[in-house]
């Protein structure tokens, strides 16, 4: 079966290094690239690989104003989950489907650095949840290999603990079930009830769990579920709260 897998998370937040540095000391992460084509959309950012088979978590800042992220930050309220990317064996086929659906791509193509790169990002009036992204790079299966997003040499900030995986992100929404239908049609993937009040889609490496919104922020990328090989200092229950998102920590095995 062709892959279609989590790769890469988006957080937002106000203070880039404050909550960059949060992470890494709670998680014992580093950063591994500072993109600087980000600045074009008036951002700044990092790039941390988690896991063993890595799924990037990247943080960005506005550093201009009238930026996308700026306008999510006074939406939502502050800091938060921003951007779900996935990589895409089958891109083309993907392209067609949201044309289909009626789902408008918004940025598209590959980078003139990387041409073994393509990318789409959606509509997010069409997706409704978050900002969503297709990617196809040049590595095909090997979660090792090149992602250029994260520069040329992020393997060697590659830890496996604490934190051995990503196991996958909650959504929220007012109406979780809306959102889901919506999210299953533009994955091509059936949904899945692993419990009575759960709503989820899985792909090969992580699932989507579309939640009720509890906080009243409005829908966003409001929490990450992480395999754990120990707690980290400050999780109370197996949970902790970084850059306006809960974090679910799971005892490995």
């Amino acid at each position: 079966m062709a892959y279609l897998r989590l790769r890469q998370l988006c957080l937002v937040a106000e203070d880039l290094e404050q909550q960059a540095q949060r992470i890494g000391a709670t998680f014992g992460l580093s950063v591994a690239y500072r993109d600087p084509h980000v600045a074009e959309f008036g951002l700044a950012n990092v790039l941390i690989p988690i896991g063993s088979q890595p799924v990037f978590l990247e943080i960005v800042s506005p550093i201009t104003d009238g930026t996308t992220a700026g306008r999510y930050l006074a939406r939502r309220g502050g800091d938060g989950g921003y951007m779900v990317i996935c990589d895409d064996e089958q891109l083309d086929q993907t392209r067609n489907r949201l044309g289909a659906l009626g789902v408008r791509i918004i940025r598209e193509g590959a980078r003139a650095d990387e041409p073994a790169v393509d990318a789409i990002q959606l509509h997010p009036k069409d997706t409704g949840g978050t900002l969503l992204e297709f990617d196809r790079h040049g590595a095909g299966l090997d979660m090792r290999g090149g992602y250029r997003w994260a520069g040329d040499d992020w393997q060697r900030h590659v830890c496996a603990t604490p934190v051995s995986a990503v196991l996958g992100v909650e959504i929220q929404s007012p109406d979780p079930q809306l959102l889901a239908d919506r999210w299953s049609r533009i994955f091509n993937r059936p949904l899945n009830r692993p419990a009575q009040s759960m709503i989820q889609l899985d792909i090969d490496n992580a699932f989507i769990r579309f939640v009720a919104d509890s906080d009243g922020r409005g829908e966003g990328l409001s929490a990450i579920h992480l395999n754990v090989t120990a707690m980290p200092d400050g999780a109370k229950d197996g949970i902790i709260d970084l850059c306006g998102v809960r974090f679910y920590l799971h005892p490995l095995g």
